[in-house]
């Protein structure tokens, strides 16, 4: 059997760098789904010849992604990590356009990175999700700009430009609920979210936002690779013989972080067992923060074995809480 051509795509918000692997061959198109199907037209590409692979970048590589997948053809998607570290352990460091392409395309013919699959492609809710978050986060914005001018001696102009950020503010809520609304239709609750909702912490939202950015829990293997993809694991740093943990690496999943550290705040409260760990850490002179952090990481492991076991968590009583020192 022939085989197939692998070809890395670097990717930017406006063009795509194609590099064809073991060859002198690099292309340079728009970043549009005309371009790629006139691209796979013209190069006379086929599913049967070619292995494709891109780089994670949020939203940019959606468009050859949904192009060539849609065809048929094989697409793998690399963590950016991945390729970083590459990129830092060459003796050169080179970075480029055709030369991240060229990379690319051989981290691929190693076999590395997550084929995207069909099913994989309506991303419809997450956008949603993340598009609710991008709202929250300018109303809070315009929220502490009103408040700024409302600490100010008024005049009529300041007046004025008040009661427009007011009107903004009410009309962002109502953009808010709108968008909550579509995203989290009962009808499009999985499994998964059903399992991940009997965590105290977890409602509808943050178990949809959790569901949706893992996509599929079965690609990890254990709970470490989980933590590790939500960047809610700690750095390690060893010396000789000495062992110690760092912070976070906060280098996985942002949108799944903050669904945890979120959830984190209300089960160390109403679950039991966290709530002593909780108190346990500030014992030790934890700061809340770190604390909270410490309950995630522990939501974080206990997410991942229910949704594996697929029963829902029970929570459990202790006969004891550990006080605050």
């Amino acid at each position: 059997m022939e085989q197939k051509q692998v070809i890395g795509i670097d990717v930017s918000s406006k063009k795509l760098n194609l590099h064809f692997l073991g060859t002198k061959f690099d292309f340079e198109i728009s970043n549009t789904h005309e371009s790629v199907r006139d691209f796979l037209k013209q190069e006379k590409l086929s599913v049967e010849n070619c292995i494709f692979g891109a780089e994670s970048t949020g939203r940019y590589h959606l468009i050859c992604q949904e192009v060539l997948v849609t065809k048929g053809f094989e697409f793998r998607l690399i963590n950016p990590i991945l390729t970083g570290k590459k990129i830092s352990t060459s003796i050169r460091k080179k970075k480029t356009d055709k030369n991240d392409a060229k990379l690319i395309a051989r981290i691929i013919s190693q076999g590395e990175g997550r084929i995207v699959t069909l099913s994989q492609l309506d991303v419809t809710r997450r956008t949603l999700l993340r598009t609710r978050r991008g709202v929250v986060n300018q109303r809070t914005a315009v929220k502490i700009i009103f408040k700024e001018l409302k600490m100010m001696n008024a005049n009529s102009q300041i007046n004025m430009a008040m009661k427009s950020l007011e009107k903004l503010i009410k009309h962002m809520d109502t953009c808010v609920e709108n968008i909550e609304e579509l995203a989290l239709d009962k009808n499009d609750a999985t499994k998964d979210e059903k399992l991940i909702q009997s965590f105290p912490g977890f409602g509808a939202r943050l178990s949809a936002i959790v569901s949706v950015e893992t996509r599929d829990f079965s690609r990890f293997p254990t709970a470490t690779q989980y933590k590790a993809y939500v960047g809610i694991d700690p750095k390690v740093m060893q010396s000789g013989e000495s062992l110690r943990m760092g912070r976070i690496t906060k280098r996985g999943n942002a949108h799944l972080r903050t669904a945890f550290y979120l959830a984190a705040q209300v089960a160390r409260c109403h679950d039991p067992e966290l709530k002593e760990f909780y108190l346990k850490k500030k014992a030790e002179g934890k700061m809340t923060r770190v604390a909270i952090i410490a309950v995630a990481r522990k939501l974080c492991e206990r997410v991942f074995a229910v949704v594996k076991r697929g029963t829902p968590y029970e929570v459990r009583q202790i006969e004891s809480q550990v006080a605050l020192a």
